[in-house]
């Protein structure tokens, strides 16, 4: 399975962020990149997508996604993501050779943490309480 993603922000949000994979269709950003510091330029959101080939069929289709999408609703798009893993962890269920560690019925009772460099005690004790509630 392969899914297109895309993201919207506000000019003055894209500004604030940085590329994890440089582009390379900007010879400005790459060079910032290589050399280990920051662009010249604010961020823009072409800046976000490292180039190369292109999938041009799929961004054909996002106009007619977000329109699909805004009519049935968030909770119809919830339902209908909730609906299809149900149905996968059903059938892999009944396979002996499967082993599924996902309760069903879903409910949330795990957590995946990674703290790093950029979190605060104050973030780790938050994450700490969510999980203690999970209990």
């Amino acid at each position: 399975m392969a899914c297109t993603g895309f993201a919207w922000a506000k000019p003055a949000v894209w500004e604030r962020m940085r590329p994890v994979i440089p582009t390379f269709t900007s010879p400005d950003v790459f060079e910032a990149w290589e050399q280990e510091h920051e662009p010249h330029t604010p961020a823009r959101a072409a800046w976000f997508s490292p180039g190369g080939f292109q999938a041009y069929e799929h961004y054909w289709a996002l106009p007619a996604a977000v329109r699909f999408h805004q009519n049935i609703g968030p909770s119809r798009v919830t339902a209908r993501i909730h609906e299809l893993n149900s149905q996968m962890k059903e059938a892999l269920a009944r396979m002996p050779h499967v082993e599924l560690y996902t309760r069903r019925p879903y409910r949330i009772s795990y957590a995946r943490v990674a703290c790093s460099i950029v979190n605060t005690p104050r973030e780790v004790d938050m994450v700490v309480r969510a999980i203690h509630e999970l209990a």
